[in-house]
């Protein structure tokens, strides 16, 4: 009974309920359609049911070309997977991309892919001399990655520079059949910048949020994590509106 009960009564420990609850307070005593429009919208992305398929549209824009019986030049990861804050060298704080570098490591190790090309550098505001990629690399190399097939971008910022950055790499070493391993959510648009410049890989999108299911009761119940979700769908599909306007990325 109390394993069930807290699963049912947790969102009343998410402060957003108290958030949600005061705007709806503020319409019934002041009357203001300004606090109803603020419930009704933070209430509606902070659900599982609506955020769940806001990151499905994303993650679905662009699917799976990857061949497994395929051989690769190079497989491409893109960073975004490490708290560059808390890791050091000894040890990588991991964020929830991880698969992006975990999938790399399986083909390299496979023997699908000649190379592993990591590409990443610090993506701060604040600079702090760091390189996602050399971390990521000293991880591939402990899982038992060759270092000789390891091609590292250290200096991008963004996935416009991860684009332009691994083209001159696959130039130098003449790479051509390649595939591209990101975020599900990201894939559309970390595409499109690789098409920009001049590069077709295959795609492989890893890190899945949105799951398919039948939607119960607490689909409908607000909570931070959902509208993380709803955060981040915001956010890509800002990237994606502005890369494409900036001309940093093709998506025809």
């Amino acid at each position: 009974m109390f394993f069930s009960l807290s699963k049912v009564l947790i969102f009343l420990t998410d402060p957003l309920f108290y958030i949600l609850l005061f705007a709806f307070i503020g319409f019934i005593r002041f009357k203001q359609r300004l606090f109803l429009v603020l419930f009704l919208a933070f209430y509606l992305i902070s659900t599982p049911f609506v955020s769940q398929k806001l990151i499905y549209f994303l993650e679905h824009l662009k699917t799976e070309s990857f061949v497994e019986s395929q051989k690769y030049d190079a497989a491409i990861v893109l960073g975004g997977m490490i708290d560059l804050n808390t890791s050091s060298h000894e040890r990588i704080e991991f964020k929830d991309a991880v698969d992006r570098i975990l999938t790399g490591i399986d083909l390299q190790l496979e023997g699908k892919t000649k190379y592993l090309v990591i590409a990443g550098g610090e993506g701060s505001l604040f600079q702090k001399g760091r390189s996602e990629a050399i971390l990521l690399k000293r991880f591939a190399l402990k899982t038992g990655v060759a270092e000789d097939a390891i091609l590292l971008d250290t200096t991008s910022k963004n996935t416009h520079e991860n684009a332009i950055n691994t083209a001159e790499i696959l130039n130098k070493y003449k790479l051509e059949k390649t595939v591209l391993i990101t975020s599900a959510f990201h894939m559309f648009r970390a595409n499109g910048c690789f098409q920009k410049v001049g590069i077709n890989p295959d795609l492989l999108p890893v890190d899945f949020n949105a799951k398919p299911r039948t939607a119960d009761f607490r689909d409908f119940l607000p909570s931070s994590s959902a509208l993380k979700e709803s955060n981040r769908f915001i956010h890509e599909a800002l990237g994606i509106i502005a890369y494409g306007i900036t001309g940093r990325a093709k998506y025809l």
